[in-house]
């Protein structure tokens, strides 16, 4: 009995004694919450590398195309249709730089043999070129250049002018023509004159070809080419042309003269001989061959004929020849007739 009352009064005190020193929380009630999320356990630190440089070329500096120069050139040889004299008036007068002063009919400038047809130069120069520009000095009744070609280092002519030709006032003139669109070298110009309706002639003293020559050297004159390929030029009038070393038939109508004869017209290189002949006719026919063809239809002669009264061949030899031939067959009795025409031509 003590005992509990013992155990009793100590309890008391004990209870007693937590009082006087403050109060008792209890714990609430435990409440429904999610736990923290764990804790993400960051990677240990690794020295990252920044990727290799890559090469990079350098901006190139961008520049305007280099545009080659010019080459300016003076014919260097020449050869024509044909000339009023040589060597005054003559086709060498074209050679190299103008020097013909002033405007007016000079010795110093190429003239053709007549004032009133149509004449070609041709002119050859020492380096080919990519053409720009071809200019024509023309120092007297211009401006009658009707055709413009280049002469290319194959021995090809491409044509860059073409115009109907006709006076004009400016005296002395240069006739400048610009040149586009040709791709190949060119060694040679050639000029082609219509008189027909000039007052005189038109006479030139130079001509310019303007260009851009070849840098590496390797562009070189074929050897075709290297002397100039004969070309043969126009004929004035109704005149037919033929062809150099050929034999056709022809034939002469019956009537009165001038309807009784024909006309022709054949061109040649520089030669040794020409020689010009009709032949199985069966009625007098006569063979007249001039240079001029006025003088052909006008005076019914020539510088070379062959008129002998008959049915026989006639004939006509001509040494040294070049150019333009005019050659009149006429029916003497004015009968109508067959022939054959022939020339043959010796280099």
């Amino acid at each position: 009995m003590k005992s509990r009352l013992i155990i009793y009064l100590i309890s008391t005190l004990l209870l007693l004694s937590i009082m006087a020193c403050g109060t008792v929380s209890l714990p609430s009630a435990p409440t429904n919450t999610q736990p923290p999320p764990p804790a993400v356990e960051q990677p240990a630190f690794t020295a990252t590398l920044p990727p290799a440089p890559t090469a990079t070329r350098a901006p190139t500096a961008t520049t305007a195309p280099i545009t080659p120069a010019e080459l300016r050139q003076w014919a260097g040889d020449v050869r024509a249709s044909s000339e009023y004299n040589n060597p005054s008036w003559g086709a060498v007068q074209v050679i190299g730089a103008p020097d013909t002063d002033g405007c007016g009919d000079m010795t110093t400038a190429w003239a053709s043999e007549t004032s009133y047809g149509v004449d070609w130069l041709e002119l050859t120069y020492a380096t080919p070129v990519i053409p720009t520009q071809i200019n024509i000095y023309q120092t007297y009744t211009p401006d009658f250049v009707t055709k413009v070609e280049v002469l290319g280092v194959q021995g090809n002519y491409i044509e860059v002018y073409n115009a109907p030709g006709g006076a004009i006032e400016a005296c002395p003139y240069v006739l400048s023509i610009p040149v586009s669109g040709v791709s190949e070298y060119v060694y040679g110009v050639r000029v082609t004159i219509d008189q027909t309706n000039a007052a005189y002639w038109n006479e030139i003293d130079a001509v310019e070809l303007v260009g851009i020559p070849d840098s590496t050297g390797q562009i070189n004159i074929a050897p075709t080419a290297t002397s100039v390929p004969f070309v043969a030029g126009e004929c004035e009038g109704d005149a037919l042309p033929i062809a150099m070393n050929s034999e056709t038939e022809q034939r002469v109508q019956a009537g009165t003269y001038p309807d009784t004869c024909e006309f022709y017209c054949l061109w040649v290189p520089d030669g040794n001989q020409l020689d010009i002949g009709i032949s199985d006719f069966n009625v007098d026919l006569d063979l007249y061959v001039d240079t001029n063809i006025s003088v052909l239809a006008f005076e019914d002669h020539g510088t070379w004929e062959s008129n002998a009264y008959g049915e026989g061949d006639e004939e006509v030899s001509i040494f040294n020849p070049g150019g333009r031939y005019y050659v009149q067959v006429c029916s003497y009795e004015g009968l109508a007739s067959t022939f054959l025409l022939y020339n043959i031509f010796t280099p």
